[in-house]
């Protein structure tokens, strides 16, 4: 959380720059370059991070530190006997810049990250994700510095790209003095991948085919579509508002690296527990989602004109829906790391070939037609149709009843209606951006509070408890009164 609360800001500000020097084109190549490289990373990996988190967190929960060596030094032989290649082939394929910072990209974005990147995993196997959140604010620092560098030194949308492979590729370097050192000999030794336990790829290959069709639904994959079915002004638009719909997300996202090995090693060790972990687990990410919106989603997409320029303001409205809906899909990542944990990788790779499916259909259908407006529908379908059917389907993986479930998630709904209300109510009025976010901030904590109140939802006493009692004394001074204002309601 103190990470987000450190980058958020940063990347906000970075993201604003690019936007208004690169202009809609320009942030709509960028968008596009970034969401390629990302989906050819997912395909090309397989799913063995993914079955390196699982399998090396259940290991090193039951103390069996050999097998996590295995499996560390295994996946680094899949990482640079396989990945690695393929991932250098699209970066020279893709890259238009100097061609010392192409080599520089490949050699510091793909072969570093692919000799010595099972380091960051260790960090989760060994449930230190506080450590890896240290790092993390250290690259963030040094990413959006070297960001700034290279757009006013270049300028242009493949520079930026490019000086982003070359700094993010050296957090696995930075994370190896951190992991245990028994660990550490394992991740520097590369070791044939085809000898993995049969089990661990029977798990991998789905979840790595799921992951894909999960980047292709839940990233912002429309740019792709709207590259080649609409204008680059369009493809501009869409960009900035996943991406700030991304940024207003990035709180209740933070949860989740640190909850996938917790879940799975309490499956492991202590399986009654599960059931009551969820529904905690949904309650908090649906009180923090619900606040989001309510807040988020009208007072970001009323601003945009004022942070962005005039030539963003088509995109407010793209905003407003992108955020309000874009918690339906947040809400679904703690959700899957309770299915993950217990290896069902086919029923992931199901969710996510249904989720895309749907959103496919929708962009086909509206992009031609509709330009962003199209992507928004397409990518508010993913979550709708993610949220509905695991809470159909995975009622074992939850060990909690259906009902329990909808009752748990119904902040986030309030948030939904709160930022609606406010939203409209403040944006007909006939004033200023400015004054409208100010009218928009109180009239959308109010109505949610009172949503909280008469639905006698949000976070319980205990889950307040819980929340205060965990972290240093400085956050807790945060994190403490703000637990009592969301479990006020109960």
């Amino acid at each position: 959380m103190l990470h987000t609360a450190l980058s958020l800001p940063a990347a906000f500000v970075v993201n604003i720059v690019l936007a208004r020097v690169l202009g809609p084109a320009g942030f709509g190549r960028l968008a596009y370059l970034t969401a390629v490289m990302s989906i050819a990373t997912l395909i090309v990996s397989a799913g063995i991070s993914s079955g390196l988190i699982q399998f090396g967190s259940k290991a090193h929960a039951r103390g069996d530190r050999g097998r996590v060596q295995a499996l560390l030094s295994r996946s680094q032989g899949f990482r640079v006997l396989w990945a690695a290649p393929l991932l250098t082939l699209i970066v020279v394929l893709l890259g238009e810049g100097r061609p010392a910072l192409l080599v520089g990209a490949v050699v510091f974005g793909v072969w570093v990250p692919a000799a010595v990147g099972g380091a960051t995993a260790c960090l989760t196997i060994e449930n230190r994700t506080a450590a890896g959140a240290k790092l993390a604010i250290v690259m963030n620092v040094v990413t959006q510095a070297a960001v700034l560098l290279s757009l006013y030194s270049m300028g242009t949308p493949d520079g930026v790209w490019l000086t982003r492979l070359v700094v993010s590729g050296m957090a696995p370097l930075l994370a190896i003095p951190i992991i245990a050192p028994i660990y550490r000999r394992a991740v520097l030794r590369i070791r044939a991948p085809w000898r993995l336990p049969r089990e661990f790829w029977r798990y991998a290959l789905p979840a790595g085919a799921s992951g894909v069709v999960a980047g292709l639904a839940l990233d912002r994959t429309e740019v792709i579509l709207l590259e080649q079915l609409s204008t680059a002004q369009q493809v501009g638009m869409y960009a900035l508002a996943f991406g700030l719909a991304g940024h207003a997300f990035a709180p209740a996202q933070s949860l989740l690296t640190p909850l996938v090995p917790a879940v799975s090693g309490l499956r492991e060790v202590d399986g009654e527990a599960v059931g009551r972990a969820f529904l905690r687990v949904l309650r908090t990410s649906s009180t923090i989602i619900g606040a989001i919106i309510a807040v988020g989603a009208p007072v970001l997409a009323i601003l945009v004109p004022v942070i962005y320029g005039a030539e963003y303001t088509a995109a407010s409205n793209l905003v407003f829906v992108l955020t309000a809906t874009a918690g339906l899909t947040v809400v679904t990542f703690p959700m899957i790391s309770f299915v993950s944990s217990r290896l069902r990788g086919m029923s992931v790779l199901r969710l996510n070939l249904l989720a895309l499916g749907a959103m496919g259909a929708l962009a086909l259908l509206t992009v031609p037609v509709l330009g962003a407006w199209g992507a928004v529908l397409a990518k508010a379908s993913v979550g709708l149709v993610r949220f509905g059917w695991l809470l159909l389907t995975e009622k074992e993986s939850f060990e909690t009843p259906t009902r329990a479930s909808l009752r748990a998630s119904s902040p986030m709904w309030l948030g939904m209606a709160a930022a609606v209300a406010s939203y409209l109510g403040t944006t007909l009025v006939a004033l200023g951006p400015g004054l409208q976010a100010l009218i928009a901030l109180p009239v959308s904590v109010l109505t949610f509070a009172i949503g909280l109140w008469v639905s006698r939802t949000g976070l319980t006493p205990a889950d307040a408890g819980i929340v205060s009692s965990i972290g240093p004394k400085a956050v807790r001074r945060v994190t403490t009164p703000l637990a009592r204002c969301l479990a006020w309601a109960r």
